[in-house]
């Protein structure tokens, strides 16, 4: 006789007579044995725990159906907290076991100063490096510097990210940090890169158009700066050239526009790599006569060094008294403008070097101006009624 798993066992002796009867089954999981001298005892015991296991026809099967799937619900909950522990647990010995050398033994302290090392040998600008020293110093406060780059994972980066409240500041740390550890990886420090799968919302660009200026406000402009050839001859290469104002006068870097890149006979200024801002070389021809009026009034036994051989400062200090509060990229935003309608303008974009393309650039500046206007923005030219002394500031 079976019942739920339930089994009645005949013992005999050696004979072969009935001795007695043993009733298997299972309890909470286990298996237990009870013996009977009758058979009529066994199939009663039988028929006691097969009564003890059916639900009782007062009970609401419906309730009960409930009560499981609460309790099945609790029971999948902690299972998947068990399984995210002996995960953590798994990976933190396979990296263990499996990452080479240099990731258990190299320390995040060390790894910053090779990759700073490496950029500053790459001719990185001072803003770049500065970019990179400041947030590869928020890693260095997270973990500390005797930190093993390879015990850094994607989960503890995403919450170093996800503690800055501004998505600007969320953006440009993880584009510093994704460098940093492709620079690992290529290096051979690391054999997996954690910030591969990172992301973080984009921030809206401003697509407001940007600020020029009028005809008339260029030739003020020029007009009221001080008439020496250098500060003339710089501030000519912001409007008739769209060169940016850092790649002429940086506030830091040694790499500035020099006469030597200036070629009078074939009309070329080439800006080369280490002062570009892309850090790619730009070659500005074409037929912007008025550029060469302002350039031509350095005399040839002068054009030695740099363009601008005044400072930073003093730059700054003459575009606020003649200039105003307008940006201080507002004369490139004319070339890009006015050149928009009086040059070929996919060859304006590669004289700018605009980074995002002609498709934005048309978006920006198409509409400002018209032909007219360009035609008189790059007839503007020197005043020939002030003379000019042979040195600069």
């Amino acid at each position: 006789m079976k019942a739920s798993g339930t089994t009645i066992e005949e013992r005999r002796t050696k004979n072969g007579n009935i001795r007695s009867y043993r009733v298997k089954f299972f309890e909470r999981g286990k298996r237990k044995s009870v013996t009977f001298r009758t058979r009529t005892d066994a199939e009663s015991f039988v028929k006691s725990i097969h009564t003890a296991r059916t639900i009782p026809s007062s009970v609401n099967v419906s309730a009960m159906g409930i009560i499981r799937q609460i309790q099945f619900q609790e029971l999948c909950a902690n299972l998947v907290i068990e399984i995210e522990k002996a995960y953590d647990e798994v990976c933190d010995i396979l990296i263990k076991k499996y990452t080479h050398t240099a990731e258990r033994n190299l320390s995040l302290g060390e790894a910053v100063r090779k990759f700073l090392k490496a950029r500053k040998k790459s001719n990185c600008r001072d803003s770049t490096m500065n970019e990179y020293i400041h947030y590869l110093g928020w890693l260095k406060n997270s973990f500390g510097d005797i930190y093993p780059i390879g015990s850094i994972t994607e989960k503890s980066l995403r919450e170093l990210i996800n503690s800055k409240d501004k998505i600007s500041v969320q953006e440009h740390l993880l584009m510093r940090l994704k460098t940093f550890f492709r620079y690992l990886v290529r290096e051979g420090f690391l054999t997996i890169n954690p910030t591969v799968n990172i992301t973080v919302e984009k921030v809206k660009k401003d697509e407001t158009p940007p600020e020029i200026l009028s005809v008339e406000e260029v030739e003020r402009i020029f007009r009221d700066l001080p008439q020496k050839p250098a500060i003339l001859a710089s501030f000519a290469l912001l409007a008739f050239a769209g060169i940016r104002p850092e790649e002429i006068c940086p506030k830091n870097s040694k790499a500035r526009l020099a006469w030597e890149n200036v070629d009078f006979s074939r009309r070329e200024i080439t800006i080369p790599g280490a002062t570009s801002k892309i850090r790619k070389l730009r070659v500005i021809s074409g037929k912007i006569d008025n550029i060469w009026k302002f350039l031509e009034l350095t005399p040839k036994s002068q054009r030695k060094g740099s363009i601008c051989n005044f400072s930073y400062s003093t730059m700054r200090r003459i575009r606020r008294k003649v200039m105003g509060k307008a940006a201080q990229d507002v004369l490139r935003h004319c070339f890009g403008s006015y050149g928009y309608h009086y040059l070929d303008p996919r060859i304006v974009v590669e004289i700018m070097g605009h980074v995002r393309g002609f498709k934005t650039f048309e978006k920006f500046y198409k509409g400002i101006t018209n032909e007219t206007e360009a035609k008189k923005y790059f007839s503007i030219e020197p005043n020939k009624k002030i003379p000019y002394p042979k040195l600069g500031v």
